[in-house]
């Protein structure tokens, strides 16, 4: 009988304990996110970003985003993400409710916050803190709620740009296809460089099947030296491609490029456009450099630069043809 009674208080302690731990789990969890209503990416046409007093605001012009001061171009991908971001917040987790931010990286010091308009509608505006230890959450605070959320994403880093690095760092854009000739000058030697059709080329420049073919037998434009003699394609394509879409390290506040005296190094190239690479004397601060798209001087890498000084020398040489000795010596 003492048996029987010590399993049925047992098992009601058993059943009692369980019931604690469910209602304590469900307790803990039982709470609603905030709703956060839908914004159009393509409504939004200011978004501010603050932090400790500073701030970057951007602002959209038509199809592209500047920076408000100045009217520097944005950087056209990241501002995209920055609107994807924006419009498609969405919280997943209740992290804490102790109003005690400093851990979270929404303190004053260190909080970003976000803001973002749609014409004069504050469409959203919320607080973004550090990365949470998943690397695929975000610490954030919505305006007027003290709670700190977890929201999908990584998106301290992509909001935690200064002015400058959020400025778009191309300065040089063009199809390589339509170019179809380049003047280059360098201090006091010249070239000239022309595409031609295969047969105008001259004989030289079918000598060598790799360049004057695309691999099936039918032959391509072949770049020539103002002699009509053929110079590297693999040169001349590689310089024209890096030109198409060159990108600065970064820029040289309130610099106007006169103030540099004459390029040491000036390409133009003939197209649908014209288009113009300026390279002036290396100073403390680099190549300051500056281009026909671009009214800003900025400052060119440096290795990139060397690679084409290299090239320009090597163009510079007709391209020797194949001869039979160096035939023999490749095969």
């Amino acid at each position: 009988m003492k048996i029987k009674k010590e399993m049925i208080v047992l098992a009601l302690v058993i059943i009692a304990l369980s019931a604690y731990l469910a209602l304590r789990r469900t307790d803990r969890t039982h709470y609603a996110l905030p709703e956060i209503p839908p914004v159009d990416k393509k409504q939004i046409s200011r978004l501010e970003i603050s932090k400790a007093g500073h701030s970057a605001v951007l602002v959209r012009e038509e199809d592209r985003w500047l920076l408000e001061d100045g009217h520097y171009p944005v950087e056209p991908a990241k501002a995209d993400r920055m609107l994807d971001e924006v419009s498609g917040l969405t919280l997943t987790a209740l992290v804490s409710e102790s109003q005690s931010y400093e851990r979270y990286g929404l303190d004053p010091a260190e909080a970003l916050e976000i803001r973002a308009w749609a014409g004069k509608t504050l469409a959203r505006s919320f607080a973004v803190g550090r990365t949470a230890s998943t690397f695929r959450h975000t610490f954030v605070r919505l305006a007027d709620d003290p709670k700190v959320y977890h929201a999908g994403g990584n998106m301290r880093g992509l909001f935690d740009s200064s002015p400058s690095e959020l400025r778009d760092k191309t300065v040089l854009s063009f199809d390589p296809e339509q170019i179809h000739s380049i003047r280059i000058a360098e201090k006091e030697k010249a070239v000239f460089l022309e595409r031609r059709p295969p047969d105008e080329a001259g004989k030289e420049a079918s000598k060598n099947r790799d360049e004057a073919s695309d691999g099936f037998g039918a032959k391509k434009d072949a770049w020539v030296d103002a002699s009509g003699q053929p110079v590297s394609q693999e040169k001349t394509n590689r310089l024209i491609s890096g030109l198409s879409r060159l990108q600065c390290d970064h820029f040289l506040e309130n610099r106007k490029k006169e103030a540099y005296g004459d390029p040491v190094i000036e390409i133009t190239l003939e197209g649908s456009e014209s288009y113009a690479l300026y390279v002036f004397d290396k100073n403390q601060e680099g190549y300051p450099a500056a281009t026909s798209m671009s009214p800003y001087p900025f400052v060119l890498n440096d290795s990139w630069l060397n690679s084409l000084k290299t090239d320009i020398l090597e163009l510079g040489k007709p391209d020797a043809p194949e001869t039979p000795a160096t035939k023999n010596d490749a095969g």
